[in-house]
């Protein structure tokens, strides 16, 4: 069965079962690093919000032989378990003044995002590109964000600048930063070290994870005043900053291993067998530079 059949299908076996109190639809979603995907949106009347599901892991359960009601049963299961969004107040969006305390920052790829950036004010930050948001509410399931478009800044009568500076305010307010060895996070996450260790970097290296407390998109964190400059300094160090996805970097003293291009290597291969492609920072490996107070890609 062809992909967009397969979707059309699952749309209206799930409408029919939940009939008229509900909308249904299937919508393409532009994710980070130019990924596409398509969304299943179950909405109830009374709900401004609603969780998407991904569909394309469902087709492939499909194209491997499992049947289409037990696709649909889980589906439904999963909508089940995450449908509690609450209602969000979607009008805040259109008063700047509101939302000036809101908003924050993100930095993903600039060359894999070339399209999306065109429609986004963004300003370079090395390879990536920091980019807006605006904090709606908490739900159950994290921070309801919207993505600060050009024609909302326009809308507005605001500029990139003034975007820049409210974000660099709020964001560590929003989202504090968080600092932890890596290896007692692997430890207690999956009972082993991590495969950079297992790739030849020793244990000893000092690594560490920079993110922050929710653990998503904490990468924005290198952007924060004297987080990056101040864990150096407390080391009396310059670091390596090895981008691991666009939620955290691993941070390692500079002069401890020292194989550039094994380092290089291994970034790449991690994203090409370990990470989402959606959720590739980069593939270059950055060094921060105490006495230039500078991070640059190596």
């Amino acid at each position: 069965m062809d992909y967009n059949v397969f979707c059309e299908e699952v749309k209206d076996r799930v409408r029919d079962i939940c009939g008229e109190d509900f909308n249904v639809s299937v919508r393409d979603t532009l994710k980070n690093n130019s990924v596409i995907l398509k969304g299943l949106v179950i909405m109830g009347k009374e709900s401004n919000v609603a969780p998407s599901i991904y569909l394309e892991e469902f087709y492939t359960d499909h194209c491997d032989g499992r049947d289409m009601d037990d696709i649909v049963n889980d589906i439904l299961k999963l909508y089940a378990k995450n449908r509690d969004c609450g209602n969000l107040d979607v009008n805040l969006f259109n008063n700047f003044e509101e939302i000036r305390s809101r908003i924050t920052y993100k930095l993903i790829n600039y060359e894999s995002n070339l399209s999306l950036l065109q429609t986004l004010p963004h300003r370079r930050f090395l390879d990536l590109a920091v980019v807006y948001l605006v904090v709606l509410g908490e739900t159950p399931r994290g921070q309801a964000t919207v993505t600060i478009h050009t024609e909302h800044m326009e809308n507005w009568g605001t500029t990139e600048e003034e975007l820049w500076k409210l974000a660099a305010d709020n964001a560590p307010r929003l989202s504090k930063p968080e600092i932890m060895s890596l290896c007692d996070l692997v430890k207690d996450m999956m009972g082993q070290m991590p495969d950079m260790m297992d790739e030849g970097i020793p244990a000893d290296a000092g690594m560490y994870v920079l993110t922050n407390t929710s653990r998503i998109n904490g990468v924005a964190c290198m952007l924060y005043d004297d987080v990056v400059s101040g864990f150096a300094g407390g080391l009396g160090k310059d670091l390596y900053i090895i981008p691991s996805s666009i939620h955290e970097v691993i941070m390692m003293p500079a002069d401890g291993y020292t194989d550039v291009d094994r380092m290089i290597d291994i970034i790449k291969e991690v994203n090409s067998t370990q990470v989402g492609e959606e959720e590739i920072l980069s593939y270059r490996l950055y060094r921060y530079s105490r006495s230039a107070d500078r991070i640059s890609c190596l």
